[in-house]
C-alpha cells in the first residue's frame, strides 16, 4: 500500500511538474518580443544564430528535435560571452544512423526537458534577437512544426536564412555550411553538434554580412528584396 502512495505521489509531482513547465511556456510566448527595426543596419543588430538536431526531416510525421544550440552575437566583431545549449526529451528511439551522427544516444535524451520547456528557454534567450539559421527553411520550419505538435502558440520570429543569403551573394557556387566553411577558412568544429554548428555558422554569417555590406545591402528590408 505504502509503495503505491508513494507511487501516485511520485506521479503527481512528476504531472503537476510538467503542467507547470507548459504553463510557464504559454506565458514566455506572450512576452517574446520579435525584431522589429527591419530599417537597422545589418552590422547594429543582435542576432541569435542557432542549430537544431533532430531524429529526422519531417516534424509532422514523428521526427523530433534532439537538441538546440544557440549563441548571440553582433556583426561589429562584438563577442557575447551567452551561448546556450539544452537537449531535448525524446519520445521514439533516435534511429541509430542519427545516433551515429550526432552522437547523441536514447539514454542522452531519455531525462532531458520536454519541447515546452527548453522553448521557454530558448525564447528568453533569444528573445528581441534575430534568428539566424542555415538553412532556415529547416531549423525555424521545424520549431515552429513542433509548437503545433504540442498546441502551443506559433513564435513571430524574425529570422534571416543564411543559406538563402549565400545563394544571393553567390549564386554559381554550392553553398551548404560546410561549403562556405571552407571557402571563408573558417576553423571547423566537430560537426552535427547543435553548439559547434551554430558557433561555425555564426562566424560564415560575419564573413556574408561583410559581403553584403560591400554590395550595399544594409538592412534586414534590403535582405528581404534582394532574395525576392
Amino acid at each position: 500500500m505504502l509503495d503505491k502512495w508513494r507511487f501516485h505521489l511520485a506521479f503527481s509531482r512528476y504531472k503537476k511538474k510538467h503542467v507547470d513547465a507548459y504553463a510557464a511556456c504559454l506565458k514566455q510566448l506572450e512576452l517574446f518580443q520579435s525584431f522589429k527595426k527591419r530599417d537597422a543596419h545589418l552590422k547594429d543588430i543582435t542576432y541569435t544564430v542557432f542549430d537544431l538536431e533532430t531524429t529526422g526531416f519531417y516534424p509532422n510525421v514523428g521526427d523530433e528535435i534532439l537538441s538546440i544550440g544557440a549563441l548571440k552575437m553582433n556583426v561589429n566583431h562584438i563577442s557575447f560571452p551567452e551561448q546556450y545549449y539544452e537537449l531535448v526529451h525524446v519520445n521514439k528511439p533516435i534511429p541509430k544512423a542519427v545516433q551515429k551522427l550526432t552522437e547523441l544516444t536514447n539514454d542522452d535524451c531519455r531525462y532531458a526537458k520536454k519541447f515546452p520547456e527548453v522553448l521557454q528557454s530558448f525564447l528568453e534567450f533569444a528573445d528581441n534577437t534575430v534568428l539566424v539559421a542555415h538553412p532556415a527553411s529547416f531549423d525555424v520550419v521545424f520549431l515552429k512544426e513542433m509548437c503545433k505538435k504540442w498546441g502551443l502558440p506559433v513564435p513571430p520570429f524574425t529570422y534571416i536564412d543564411s543559406y538563402l543569403v549565400a545563394n544571393d551573394l553567390f549564386p554559381d557556387s554550392k553553398n551548404s555550411l560546410d561549403e562556405l566553411l571552407e571557402r571563408f577558412d573558417i576553423n571547423q568544429l566537430e560537426r552535427h553538434h547543435a553548439l559547434n554548428d551554430a558557433l561555425m555558422t555564426a562566424d560564415m554569417f560575419t564573413k556574408l554580412i561583410d559581403e553584403l555590406v560591400i554590395r550595399e545591402i544594409n538592412t534586414l528590408e534590403e535582405i528581404n528584396d534582394s532574395n525576392a
